[in-house]
């Protein structure tokens, strides 16, 4: 059985992050928002996808609700009006040793 990375890239073509690493690369870029408003946006705005709609299967179990598709990032930047870029996102995900 494969990462959740990997089967995310092979389903939909692209890698997806959990909440709280959307999160912590924000706090990297120094973009701090609350977690909770976060969720409650992506939630709110259709912008995650689950496990199960997908049918992914973890190695191990996952609490996270929803992943949100690197396609999707930007509508979070633009929603929650944060000043960054894909790109910095992208630089805080592989310094934070995420994918990306």
């Amino acid at each position: 059985m494969s990462s959740i990375q990997t089967q995310f890239k092979d389903k939909i073509g692209e890698v997806a992050y959990t909440p709280n690493q959307i999160v912590r690369m924000l706090e990297r870029i120094n973009q701090r928002r609350p977690e909770s408003r976060i969720r409650r946006y992506i939630q709110e705005q259709g912008l995650g996808i689950t496990l199960e709609e997908l049918e992914i299967n973890p190695k191990k179990e996952s609490n996270t609700k929803a992943w949100v598709p690197k396609s999707n990032l930007q509508k979070i930047i633009n929603g929650l009006e944060i000043y960054a870029t894909i790109n910095d996102l992208e630089n805080a995900a592989y310094e934070l040793g995420y994918q990306y």
